[in-house]
């Protein structure tokens, strides 16, 4: 069954896409046709259980896994060996010089296989103001020096108002269309936050709660013993509005909105080249790093060569810019060169790539990411802003203890943004790896619902006419590989990127069949990292798993801290422990056969009233289709991931319970509907108001123009008069 589709936004662009598609190519092969034969998928068995789980004994000879019932393999995961310096810093010059800080741990694939539960888990537990690592609720107690736990830290961008979001996926490396990847990382670690003013801060002050620091800012210029007198209600409010507008100037401080071109941070970043230079100097192209047996032979010698096209790259990327006065941001003002200056404000200047300047009066601007909020001009009378798009700790070699993250889950089937990680890092063993791989049918209809179903960014709403049209597609990149693909363990490096670069469209969304094919991207990565740097896991089996286990799993293999206290913590809060996370009941009608305490976080798979019958028409094909790639992956990965076709299969709902979830289903998407058109009327309304605001300013300019002309006039009138004479003067 199809639902109807509003018009318009990014399903209606996704919706003329495929129809173009199949304008050119014909349309999409029937399911049957494109995955012959008959019967279920040999790897997909219900008699046959995956790995049991087992319970090691409670011996302190078994060291973090004591006591803990665990998946068979994963009892042998290593800890990463211990390093020189204790953090991953972008080429930096020295020991004492303050570099950026870039990613070690990363969580690259797969969606939909709850990544996103998961970074919520270690985000609760490591942080440096949890209660487990317990360095205080201040970053000037975060240092090294006062905390000698290794704690867990994201990137984080802001809004206008300068609060600021963690950033669990930055999509730098890759995984999207957009292009954030320039070279020289200026988009990703963004400016130094001890810059300007900040000089003397703490290195992440950035990284406390916004409100929290604006709130204890106010209140110290607020004590009584300054004002002489209890403060008042209006007092706290305005020393909170100056503590905002200040924040907000620090920030505009760090991005370098001014009109000097010259501005030492957004000139094109120095450290690419100079790592150009050092990788020159020693001779090497390798690195340190490489992908163990894969590697060998052949594969290894690809690497080198791919590795030194990459320095070719940025030598000539630094040559070409060794010139240029400056990088400034594309995006925001920077979008609109041809405008000279910001309405009611001053020139429209360079700021630093990873910023985001907007304006007032230049709609235009504007960027879902970063919009001009009412309050900016109406109670801090400002009339432009920076956003920070991406910002990162810039520290010396021993400041800080701590450990970066990027959990973008797209990274692992885009072959750049794998190459990239591996060429970013002068020591590439030092990279870990959590990858997370479902049931791949399962996989695949839990996407599907909720690009389909929940955010309507996919047009198709039957869910076999979608997997048609994505295989159809898969088959026309490279029809051979699809009807062999075995071959794909034979390839050499890069006939393997290619393919998985170009039939895995760079791992973006909506690649449903391709990103449950887990084996030719991870075959991929393995060209490039060694096997010990990966902790692969069945979703399943994650999901069986307590607290503490998973806990204590991800703390050893990530090299954070572990001990007794923070088991403890990370236990009693709960966010680690999957048979006890807090979700509201199914809605009426839903096939979920599991409770109404008992989901899965951002699970979208109970969406459509018809998911048991989709299953089971198309589940039995896509077994088939899985079967030669489940197959791949056990050799690659060494372990024997299993699924069973009870893992993806739904309670089938009678008419009544049907009538009520499309009932449901429509009730939700008419109620999105009328938002999104709220939405958008209130945005319509505030550009108005804000062109109207910028051309009543340019009349402004203009008119006090025409005054200064006729002042100028009179001026020089008056000096012609003097120099003639006092009677000509006087008249």
């Amino acid at each position: 069954p199809t639902h109807g589709r509003r018009p318009g936004g990014h399903g209606a662009m996704v919706s003329r896409l495929m129809l173009r598609e199949q304008q050119m190519f014909g349309g999409p092969l029937p399911i049957t046709t494109l995955i012959p034969g008959s019967g279920p998928g040999t790897t997909f068995d219900d008699t046959r259980a995956p790995e049991p789980m087992v319970t090691v004994p409670d011996g302190p000879e078994h060291g973090w896994k004591r006591g803990l019932t665990l998946p068979r393999y994963v009892l042998n995961t290593s800890a990463p060996p211990r390093r020189a310096d204790p953090v991953n810093r972008y080429f930096p010059r020295s020991d004492d010089e303050r570099a950026p800080l870039l990613p070690e741990l990363f969580m690259p694939g797969f969606p939909k296989c709850s990544t996103t539960w998961l970074y919520s888990c270690m985000s609760e537990v490591w942080s440096p103001d949890s209660a487990g690592i317990g360095c205080g609720k201040k970053p000037d107690g975060w240092g090294a020096d006062r905390c000698g736990k290794r704690y867990l830290l994201v990137s984080l961008s802001t809004n206008a108002k300068g609060e600021t979001r963690p950033r669990k996926e930055t999509f730098f490396f890759g995984g999207t269309g957009v292009k954030y990847w320039d070279g020289d990382f200026l988009e990703m670690h963004g400016p130094d936050p001890r810059s300007g003013s900040k000089a003397d801060a703490p290195p992440l002050w950035l990284w406390q709660e916004t409100a929290k620091r604006l709130r204890a800012q106010a209140r110290r210029e607020l004590e009584p013993k300054r004002l002489g007198h209890r403060p008042s209600r209006q007092d706290l409010h305005l020393a909170t509005s100056r503590a905002v507008r200040h924040h907000i100037q620090n920030l505009d401080e760090l991005c370098g909105g001014s009109s000097d071109r010259e501005n030492v941070a957004a000139r094109p970043s120095s450290r690419a080249c100079e790592y150009v230079a050092a990788v020159s100097h020693n001779g090497s192209a390798g690195g340190g790093g490489g992908g163990g047996a894969a590697a060998e032979g052949e594969a290894a010698g690809a690497v080198a060569r791919a590795r030194a096209e990459m320095l070719e790259s940025a030598r000539s990327h630094c040559a070409a810019r060794l010139g240029e006065e400056a990088r400034c941001s594309a995006v925001g003002t920077g979008m609109l060169r041809h405008v000279a200056a910001i309405p009611g404000g001053g020139p429209n200047g360079c700021s630093h790539p990873g910023c985001h300047r907007i304006a007032k009066g230049l709609p235009g601007s504007w960027q879902p990411v970063c919009q001009w909020l009412p309050e900016l001009d109406a109670k801090l009378n400002l009339t432009d802003a920076h956003c920070i798009r991406s910002i990162t700790p810039w520290v010396s070699s021993r400041e800080l203890n701590l450990s970066l993250v990027d959990f973008t889950p797209n990274y692992l089937c885009d072959a750049k943004a794998m190459q990239r990680i591996h060429f970013s890092s002068l020591d590439p063993s030092r990279p870990r790896f959590i990858v997370v791989m479902r049931d791949p049918v399962m996989r695949a209809f839990s996407e599907w619902s909720m690009f389909a179903l929940a955010w309507n960014w996919d047009a198709e709403r039957n869910f076999t006419s979608a997997m048609e049209g994505k295989l159809s597609a898969l088959r026309r990149c490279n029809e051979t590989l699809f009807d062999q693909p075995l071959l794909l363990e034979t390839l050499p490096t890069e006939e393997l990127a290619e393919y998985v670069q170009s039939c895995y469209r760079q791992g973006r969304a909506m690649m449903y069949p391709q990103l449950s094919m887990y084996a030719p991207c991870i075959l991929h990565a393995l060209r490039y990292f060694r096997r010990e740097q990966f902790l692969f896991l069945r979703y399943e089996d994650l999901m069986k798993m307590s607290a503490e286990a998973i806990v204590r799993l991800v703390g050893h293999f990530s090299g954070l801290h572990l001990d007794a206290e923070l088991v403890a913590q990370a236990v009693e809060g709960g966010k680690c422990q999957p048979s006890h996370r807090e979700h509201s009941a199914p809605p009426p009608g839903s096939n979920s056969s599991r409770g109404p305490v008992k989901g899965r976080p951002m699970s979208f798979s109970d969406t459509s009233p018809d998911a048991a019958d989709y299953l089971a028409d198309t589940g039995t094909h896509l077994e088939r289709f899985f079967d030669p790639y489940n197959q791949m992956l056990v050799r690659a990965i060494g372990t024997p991931f299993r699924w069973r076709r009870r893992d993806h299969r739904k309670r089938f709902l009678n008419a009544t319970e049907k009538e009520a979830a499309r009932v449901a289903l429509e009730q939700r998407d008419a109620q999105k509907a009328e938002n999104k058109r709220k939405r958008k009327a209130k945005l319509r309304e505030q550009v108005k108001a804000n062109n109207e605001w910028a051309k009543k300013q340019k009349l402004r300019r203009q008119a006090s123009g025409r005054k200064a002309s006729g002042r100028r006039a009179l001026r020089a009138a008056m000096a012609e008069a003097r120099a003639e004479g006092g009677g000509k003067l006087k008249a």
